[in-house]
């Protein structure tokens, strides 16, 4: 019996071609969105999900407010970094310099940030577990790297950010002075990472001798303290170590959990914020077949009379015009969903080319079901009151309808 219903629909359907494809692609342009949009906002979830795992939750991280270079007059001092050393619950501190400034590579210029670390085995691993990068080439960096430089993924290709690709053992200048090139980073996927240069602490402060405060400090809390509540601690002690009321800090410290739940709330305004505009392109879809439908109903009044007139009843009409709407939503959403995959993995293959690794889509199986079936209800609602109207019309009346 179902065979037979699906078969008069579809014939219904064939029979109003250009009608139908105007109503496919209504839904068709909602669905694509949503699936594109959607993927991107997965791969980038992924992206910093994995990121953080590679970081590990037990740390707490305190940064000048504001940002990167943001204020030069925040100062993290020494004594602030061996402050946060000192602390019982604290197993392991680092401390990074950040500073933008000109290199120079066979007479091309570029101004990226240049890092400052500690050489110490232990540092190292802390800058390229908070990272998430590692050594594609060469070495990392290690205590009397005085003048040498270990640079990012980018700098390997040519074309890039230099016309030529820079090789190990090459040299670049910042300012007056010459670094050997001993290593390179592996790719991260974000296009400011990826052209970063470190150098040690000792050659950071040989290149810029007036900077004397630290960016950024990490530490690794103990097995059994919990990163969030020490955060929330040392932040009440750091205060009152630097002589500044609440409120009037200039730094921040937080947990990665804390900065991993920040993310996650900023991506979901935003998913928020996406998914109400796709929204009012699934509701254009949704009027545009209740209208098709309705227009069909008139349309096959006569014949509605004539099934009536032989036995049909009103579940009967009912159920083949929400099998017509339905297969409509489905064949939308369907094709919406191969469109927005096609859209969304050659927009992917651009923004990696672009050094844009971070948001590259991932299709996860719950998104393409998800979208097959938020179609296909789309069309199903979308029939129900035309659908009702067709089931009460009564056989004489019909039969008269011209």
């Amino acid at each position: 019996m179902i065979k037979d219903y699906l078969k008069y629909a579809w014939n219904n359907i064939m029979q109003r071609k250009v009608r139908t494809f105007l109503n496919i692609l209504s839904i068709l342009i909602g669905i694509a969105a949503v699936f594109a949009l959607v993927s991107f906002s997965e791969g980038l979830e992924w992206y910093v999900q994995d990121n953080f795992e590679k970081l590990g939750g037990d740390k707490v991280i305190v940064f000048q407010k504001g940002g990167i270079g943001e204020d030069n007059n925040v100062m993290i001092s020494d004594q602030d970094f061996n402050f946060l050393k000192k602390q019982n619950d604290i197993i392991e501190a680092t401390g990074f310099k950040f500073k933008s400034a000109e290199i120079t590579f066979k007479k091309e210029r570029e101004i990226p940030w240049i890092i400052g670390l500690e050489t110490a085995p232990e540092d190292v691993r802390m800058l390229e577990d908070m990272s998430g990068i590692e050594i594609m080439e060469g070495r990392a960096l290690k205590e009397g790297d005085k003048l040498n430089v270990v640079l990012g993924y980018r700098y390997t290709k040519s074309n890039d950010i230099f016309k030529k690709r820079i090789k190990l053992n090459d040299n670049i200048e910042i300012g007056n002075i010459s670094l050997d090139v001993i290593g390179f980073y592996d790719k991260v996927g974000n296009p400011d990472d990826d052209r970063n240069v470190y150098v040690s602490m000792d050659g950071y402060e040989s290149l810029f001798p007036d900077d004397e405060s630290y960016t950024q400090l990490i530490g690794q809390v103990a097995p059994r303290v919990d990163p969030g509540a020490f955060a929330e601690k040392f932040e009440e002690k750091f205060r009152k170590f630097r002589n500044q009321k609440e409120g009037q800090e200039d730094f921040t410290v937080d947990s990665v959990e804390d900065l991993m739940e920040t993310f996650n709330n900023i991506l979901g305004i935003l998913q928020g914020v996406l998914m109400g505009i796709v929204l009012i392109s699934v509701l254009v879809a949704t009027v545009n077949i209740m209208n098709t439908m309705f227009t069909a109903v008139l349309e096959r009044t006569q014949e509605i009379g004539v099934m009536k007139a032989i036995g049909a009843e009103n579940n009967t009409i009912m159920l083949v015009f929400l099998i017509e709407s339905s297969i409509i939503g489905f064949m939308g959403s369907a094709a919406g969903v191969l469109i927005g995959w096609m859209l969304a993995s050659m927009g992917g293959s651009v923004l990696v080319a672009l050094n844009y690794d971070m948001l590259k889509p991932i299709f996860p199986f719950w998104l393409i079901a998800s979208c097959l079936i938020a179609g296909t209800l789309v069309g199903t609602v979308a029939g129900l009151m035309p659908a009702r109207r067709a089931s009460l019309l009564k056989p004489v009346d019909s039969l008269r309808y011209e």
